[in-house]
């Protein structure tokens, strides 16, 4: 059984059953490398994969395009990297950069990535942010040591600071922001 992550859809794979409604990706699709990381969301697939101790990030577009590209990510670690989503056709993905997090988008077109947002972490790097419904939820720390949730809406750039209360204790999980609720969840 498959089920998309903060989906409610569970779809069943077992013997004897499959999908002859498929279409084929172009014949240069293939990934190079060990794949340590793959989503798959808006019509595309992303892959995060080590070649030759660099990072390299493919994107495969499923549907009427089929486009597929690879690009080698900067920095030094794949293990630095997370992808965190697909938004409006964009690839978004995060960066720990010392104790700072970036998010980051990437410019089909340049082929190369650019930051959106930087802030430093209130978290360990698995723990720190997620997207989901085109909302980055996210923990830091303010510059006097509080530890703050916040919304950063990627198609207006706004951001929405909630401070947490100081024996919230260590955090667990990614916080998850639900649209139709407009709630983040967090643990």
């Amino acid at each position: 059984y498959v089920r998309r992550r903060y989906g409610h859809e569970v779809i069943y794979y077992g013997v004897h059953v499959y999908d002859d409604e498929w279409t084929p990706l172009t014949d240069d699709a293939l990934i190079k490398g060990s794949v340590l990381e793959s989503r798959l969301e808006e019509d595309k697939l992303v892959t995060l994969s080590l070649l030759d101790d660099m990072p390299m990030l493919d994107v495969f577009a499923l549907g009427k395009t089929n486009d597929c590209f690879s690009i080698k990510l900067g920095g030094d670690k794949a293990f630095s990297y997370k992808i965190l989503g697909v938004y409006d056709g964009t690839v978004y993905l995060g960066y720990e950069n010392g104790f700072t997090y970036d998010v980051l988008k990437l410019d089909q077109k340049a082929g190369k990535t650019e930051k959106v947002y930087t802030f430093d972490m209130g978290a360990t790097f698995d723990n720190a942010l997620s997207m989901n419904d085109g909302k980055l939820a996210f923990v830091y720390r303010t510059d006097d040591a509080k530890t703050e949730l916040a919304v950063y809406d990627l198609a207006t750039g706004d951001k929405k600071d909630y401070e947490l209360p100081d024996d919230i204790g260590s955090i667990v999980h990614e916080p998850v922001y639900y649209g139709l609720q407009e709630t983040v969840w967090l643990r």
